[in-house]
């Protein structure tokens, strides 16, 4: 007869690891699946109006967001070239017929928050999904790790814009031979001076006046920066403008064109721009000393978060679509993605459950021997 102290602790031992066992793979799981969450990032696809005219230049910004350090995002998009034109993207946006890629993955520091600025110019009216198509990568501190993401769509509609009141249609008259008036001596062409006067009147009666700082021979035939829309919309004679950004920046892409050759614009206020308002000066001088002032008041405000709306909720004024098409909500990672992270959890599960099966065969094989050496 065999000792049963000796079954005893071999049950004993049998219990023991098993329960350690188990521990150490719960501990595993439940590890590897905080690690999972925290590391996400969110990317976001935004523009301040979805609803547009056709001949509008339209920026559409891609923001990339993390609680912990990225070193680069990669990804495709996609939209419909027949109404939207894709233009510039900086050094690491790259456009075709219709798709556009981001391809920003030799950064030299890494940051929490990753924003992009796609320039597009409405071509024709209807509307356009613009959505983040695979493969798409957002790297950790190094391009060997890659965050799981959550993204939305961005629907925009391009309308025709208004065309002008048609004017009552004159009534023939009968033509009467009579001598051909003669002009009247000292009549001339309106000279430009004159023009200018009457583009003033209709500036003031839209609410643009000119001020004392506009001169007619030294102006600007455009002006817009880069990312965000003038208020008012750019004219000749409209001097002060208002514009409002998200973020501190250092400086800001001012684009501009004379309307003359030869005209020098000096730029000042565009540096080192801080939180509240700044203000950014366009000089324009021509050969005789004769100048004009546009100046642009830059605001800076933290940017405000904002959530798409649910399913049964209304869309804000002015966040209104044409026909079918409304604001989609943000949506989870892919569903590539999901199936994948699905099938691993299931696979550990699976043999979580196959090992734990058999230690309790065993420990319960040992028990059956312990006892029936007890009965002998």
């Amino acid at each position: 007869m065999k000792n049963p102290i000796q079954y005893k602790q071999i049950v004993d031992h049998g219990i023991r690891a098993a329960g350690c066992i188990i521990l150490l793979l719960l501990i595993c799981v439940c590890g590897w699946e905080s690690h999972a969450s925290a590391d996400c990032a969110d990317i976001k696809i935004t523009t301040k109006q979805q609803v547009v005219s056709k001949g509008d230049t339209v920026y559409v910004m891609v923001t990339v967001t993390s609680t912990t350090a990225m070193s680069g995002f990669e990804g495709f998009f996609t939209y419909d070239n027949t109404v939207l034109q894709f233009q510039t993207g900086g050094s690491v946006v790259y456009g075709n017929d219709d798709a556009f890629q981001i391809s920003d993955i030799d950064r030299s520091s890494t940051a929490t928050k990753l924003k992009y600025s796609i320039k597009f110019k409405a071509r024709k009216a209807g509307d356009t999904e613009i959505a983040l198509t695979g493969p798409y990568h957002v790297f950790g501190e190094s391009t060997s790790t890659k965050l799981s993401a959550s993204y939305n769509s961005l629907v925009l509609v391009v309308k025709d814009r208004e065309k002008a009141t048609a004017k009552e249609p004159s009534v023939a008259k009968k033509p009467v031979q009579s001598a051909r008036p003669k002009k009247p001596r000292g009549s001339k062409t309106p000279s430009r001076s004159a023009r200018s006067k009457e583009n003033n009147k209709t500036n003031a009666a839209k609410g643009n006046k000119k001020t004392s700082t506009i001169n007619d021979r030294a102006l600007l035939k455009s002006l817009e920066i880069e990312g965000v829309t003038l208020s008012p919309a750019f004219a000749e004679q409209t001097s002060d403008y208002t514009v409002v950004i998200q973020e501190e920046k250092e400086w800001l892409n001012v684009i501009y064109e004379t309307e003359q050759k030869g005209l020098q614009v000096e730029i000042t206020g565009n540096k080192n721009l801080q939180k509240g308002k700044n203000m950014i000066k366009l000089i324009v001088k021509n050969a005789d000393g004769a100048q004009s002032v546009y100046q642009v008041e830059v605001t800076v405000q933290p940017e405000q978060e904002t959530m798409a709306p649910e399913s049964g909720q209304d869309v804000p004024p002015g966040d209104q679509l044409a026909g079918n098409a409304t604001a989609k909500p943000q949506v989870d990672a892919s569903e590539e993605e999901m199936r994948i992270e699905k099938q691993r959890m299931q696979y550990i599960v699976g043999i979580m459950a196959a090992f734990c099966g058999l230690l309790i065969l065993g420990i319960i094989s040992l028990i059956r021997r312990y006892r029936s050496q007890n009965l002998k």
